[in-house]
């Protein structure tokens, strides 16, 4: 039986459509790790619609990324947002690596898929589409910080 924790996020890859018992929906998600902590006073949580399709947007400074493997390789990882100040929990088979991030952008999309390669039909086109969106965000709330003070950006409406 698999268990997921409710921030967890398995990394899988199309074709991958094993038996996943009760967990058994596919939802597409993607992380983009920023080079720099988001400047605003709280985190970016909004829905968002990016063509035909609906994602939940945040940007964050309070999470690192937790890679979780199993000692022997046979079966598949995870990854999963982690804040900052909590221990990760691993499994005494498993071996994890903590990557300390400075911001990080999430995307969720709405949509649940029956199945992984559902999930990752046209993984290309919606990591085009959300990257586009969070260059042209960033970029307008650089644009609508006050002239001078890049410390704190205002967040665009949607």
């Amino acid at each position: 039986m698999i268990s997921l924790e409710r921030n967890a996020l398995v990394t899988i890859s199309p074709k991958y459509n094993h038996a996943t018992g009760a967990a058994g929906d596919f939802r597409w998600n993607m992380n983009v790790s920023l080079p720099f902590p988001f400047p605003a006073a709280k985190c970016v949580d909004q829905d968002i619609d990016i063509e035909d399709r609906r994602y939940r947007f945040g940007i964050h400074n309070h999470f690192d990324r937790l890679f979780v493997s199993p000692k022997g390789g046979k079966r598949w990882f995870k990854t999963q947002l982690i804040h900052k100040s909590q221990l990760p929990s691993v499994p005494d088979d498993c071996i994890c690596h903590r990557e300390t991030l400075q911001g990080v952008a999430t995307f969720s999309e709405h949509q649940i898929y029956p199945s992984g390669d559902e999930a990752f039909a046209a993984a290309e086109k919606k990591i085009n589409q959300c990257m586009d969106y969070l260059g042209r965000f960033l970029s307008k709330c650089q644009q609508r910080a006050p002239q001078g003070q890049r410390a704190l950006w205002a967040i665009p409406a949607r």
